[in-house]
């Protein structure tokens, strides 16, 4: 590796904090394409540089925050990485100590292949965030993921009983922007029927 020379390595010390600021910036942004694009390792390591910067600094939680938080389980997810999940939800829990970091534990049933349960965890963490304070990204989260595992299980009588109790749900929805939010599911349902 070719070393750097005595101006540029004085220009990024004297500038660390602006370069850090401008790295935390862009990190929500390749967090999306690197998650989007399958590369879940990315999404790992830059969703961790994220929450560091963002527990270093104590700044409040934010969507942008619970944004990266659910990508970087669904990556753990997608990697099977359980045991990493655990210490996630350990380490968020107390961290932040007034958020509920409770719907990670149906993704570490998830990621270990048990899908059974975490379809039934997650339609239960979906019923308790709907019927209280609704944080959506948690919440469309949770929904997709209970339509994922049924369709990886190929349980299509549960696919579609879910799909009806979440269209009762979507259609008493009041807020056209929440509606928005909570699109009605990815997949083509006259192929699952």
């Amino acid at each position: 590796m070719v070393d750097t020379s005595k101006a540029t390595r004085a220009f990024f010390r004297t500038n660390k904090q602006t370069c850090n600021d401008w790295f935390c910036r862009i990190r929500f942004n390749m967090i999306n394409v690197s998650m989007r694009s399958g590369n879940y390792e990315t999404t790992v390591r830059h969703s961790f540089e994220y929450l560091s910067y963002f527990a270093s600094h104590n700044y409040q939680p934010n969507q942008d925050f619970e944004l990266v938080v659910i990508c970087l389980t669904r990556a753990l997810v997608k990697l099977e990485a359980w045991q990493s999940l655990e210490g996630l939800h350990k380490y968020l829990s107390q961290t932040f100590k007034k958020l509920n970091f409770e719907w990670i534990k149906s993704s570490i049933e998830e990621a270990k292949g048990s899908l059974e349960m975490a379809a039934d965890s997650y339609k239960r963490g979906f019923r308790k965030s709907y019927s209280t304070t609704l944080t959506t990204n948690v919440a469309k989260y949770e929904c997709d993921r209970v339509f994922d595992c049924y369709f990886r299980l190929h349980d299509w009588e549960s696919f579609m009983d879910w799909h009806s109790e979440y269209k009762s749900i979507y259609e008493k929805i009041d807020s056209e922007s929440l509606r928005q939010q909570f699109e009605m599911s990815k997949y083509e349902l006259n192929y699952v029927k």
